[in-house]
């Protein structure tokens, strides 16, 4: 936080900063800054920070993404050596036809008190050294390939997908198949397309308005014109339902288990009589809990509902499982005893496993005000840049207002750094920040778990 005692260099350099994270957090051209700091000397000719103000676009931009975007990254890195995470990428072509890859990851971060989805990288897919990458295409090995080499250079749903998947579905059969028959069979052994086990088509569910036209007495005197109608319906449904099954895997042994992370499932008892163990769950995701430690989560899980009588009421009213599961971590009771460790520590990281690329499509998404029709010249690291400072300045707080620079950043604020040139910036060799091995982000420090 500045200080009114700072030296005037110091306090320069912190509203350079402030200025840069608001350009950044707001998607702003780094053009207006050749007359934005001319405007704040003429409107404060008294104030020694407006006089000191030395802040173009060239200068801007540099600090934007060399200096906040840099030092956002190096702090992540820092955060993904020391927990489990997940991966997200996709790709995408903005407005100047350029295909890049966006890469997230999802993690537990205790700071959110939660699972965070946070920006890690953007990649041009085809680059000028590789001019025949174009003719290849995006294909799976080249995004994999960008999204290692990224790596070597928004709140969880998995709890409630497969309930609401379920749910969907079942609401699908319904409509044309035999009650009886759905309730009782298993719905990955339900055929939607086997005409033995459908309603007859005067049965059809087909909404209140679609019934009432087809009930219409000039409609209804043209029985094979409803027959027909109805018969398309159906097909309809048949199809959507044989898509669902298609797309998703009803028995799939992990998402239908993942119901038992929610807070209210966690702590019931009644939930204890048909999940007595949750070592089934953690056996299946051997990467959230290393086997030594099984049974650690399994004896927290069977104590939690007894436990749980005397958490405080505003842990026992937490309805977000990450949330929950933060405070449940951090938890001690009265003697100050910590009971609960290895259980949301694995909950956490069960937690981090992403069930769609939504976040990459918001990441596409604020690409697109970053990169207009008038800033159709930007590059890639430019704009990633500007990506992990925005990120960077919205952190906490969420506003720019209450962005505070780290000491990290005002040690980059050199010359050298700030007025890297783009080209530099995509070398490696020229690149002053360290290079993150993939293998170190995937070993763990079991202390911190």
């Amino acid at each position: 936080m500045l200080n009114k005692r700072d030296p005037i260099e110091k306090q320069v350099k912190y509203a350079e900063l402030k200025l840069a994270g608001f350009v950044a957090a707001h998607d702003e051209s780094f053009l207006k800054m050749d007359h934005l700091t001319d405007v704040l000397k003429e409107i404060f000719p008294d104030s020694k920070i407006a006089a000191g103000l030395s802040l173009k676009r060239t200068k801007t931009k540099g600090l934007v993404t060399n200096v906040i975007g840099e030092t956002e990254k190096e702090s992540l890195t820092i955060s993904l050596k020391t927990t489990l995470f997940s991966i997200l990428t996709d790709e995408s072509t903005d407005i100047s036809a350029v295909k890049t890859s966006a890469v997230m990851v999802q993690f537990y971060d205790p700071e959110a008190g939660g699972i965070a989805v946070r920006h890690w990288d953007l990649e041009d897919v085809f680059t000028d050294d590789d001019p025949e990458g174009a003719n290849i295409g995006a294909t799976a090995e080249v995004l994999f390939k960008k999204l290692i080499d990224s790596f070597q250079s928004d709140k969880p749903t998995i709890t409630m997908v497969h309930s609401k998947m379920v749910s969907a579905y079942q609401d699908f059969l319904l409509m044309f198949v035999q009650r009886d028959f759905v309730m009782r069979s298993p719905l990955q052994d339900v055929n939607p397309s086997d005409a033995s086990r459908h309603l007859p088509l005067g049965q059809l569910y087909i909404g209140v308005d679609a019934r009432a036209y087809l009930d219409r007495p000039d409609i209804a005197a043209q029985p094979h014109m409803v027959s027909g109608i109805l018969d398309r319906c159906r097909k309809f449904m048949v199809t959507l339902c044989l898509k669902m099954k298609e797309k998703y895997d009803f028995a799939d042994p992990v998402l239908s288990r993942m119901r038992l992370l929610l807070p209210e499932v966690a702590m019931s008892h009644r939930e204890r009589e048909k999940t007595p163990s949750i070592a089934t769950l953690c056996l299946l995701l051997p990467r959230c809990v290393p086997r030594e430690k099984v049974q650690a989560v399994d004896d927290e899980w069977r104590s939690l509902p007894l436990l749980s009588a005397d958490f405080p009421d505003d842990l026992k009213s937490i309805q977000e499982a990450d949330k929950f599961w933060h405070a449940l971590l951090t938890y001690k009771t009265e003697y100050g005893e910590q009971p609960f460790k290895a259980l949301p520590a694995f909950a956490l990281a069960a937690l981090s496993l992403p069930m769609a690329n939504a976040a990459c499509e918001r990441d596409f998404s604020k690409i697109n005000n970053i990169k207009t029709k008038k800033r159709n010249k930007l590059i890639t690291p430019t704009v990633n840049g500007c990506l992990l400072a925005s990120q960077a300045v919205r952190k906490g707080e969420g506003c720019c207002v209450k962005f505070k620079p780290t000491d990290a950043m005002y040690a980059k604020m050199t010359s050298a750094n700030v007025y890297r040139t783009a080209r530099k910036q995509q070398r490696a060799e020229d690149n002053t920040t360290e290079e993150v091995d993939l293998a170190s982000l995937f070993t763990f420090d079991d202390e911190n778990m």
